[in-house]
């Protein structure tokens, strides 16, 4: 997994972002819950959907914003917050949706909205991924 950086083609800044996610952002969001989603299913899924490595590379900025209080890392965080959030309207609008591809990049928006306290956001966030549950459930 520690290449995994290397498959994904990140410059410098990309990839020092990502690996802190990897090593040390996906251990604190994951808190008391299983760490194999924040640690193997959402770093393996960057390496096909890009709005999730664009949006785990925002989470590892946010972090290293929060790490050195640097405002060049917060604004990182927000360009690649915003690459991550066009990914998805581009997928979204292709028709790209099943339920796994739905639901990691809006827990993803969450969690960024939360960390850089937009609570409204990450609840509209919540609500919709509630929906997505729903909708998927009624036609499972």
């Amino acid at each position: 997994m520690l290449s995994l950086w290397l498959r994904l083609h990140l410059n410098d800044q990309e990839a020092r972002c990502f690996c802190l996610f990897q090593d040390h952002t996906s251990r604190t969001l994951a808190g008391c819950s299983k760490f194999n989603l924040w640690h193997r299913v959402i770093l393996e899924a960057c390496e096909t959907g890009p709005s999730i490595r664009h949006a785990v590379i925002a989470l590892g900025a946010l972090h290293l914003t929060e790490i050195t209080g640097q405002k060049c890392h917060h604004e990182f965080a927000l360009r690649q917050y915003s690459k991550a959030i066009k990914h998805m309207e581009r997928s979204l609008s292709l028709g790209t949706r099943n339920i796994r591809s739905a639901l990691i990049p809006c827990l993803l928006t969450i969690c960024f909205e939360t960390w850089n306290g937009d609570a409204q956001s990450a609840l509209a966030q919540a609500w919709l991924g509630l929906r997505l549950i729903q909708e998927w459930q009624k036609n499972s």
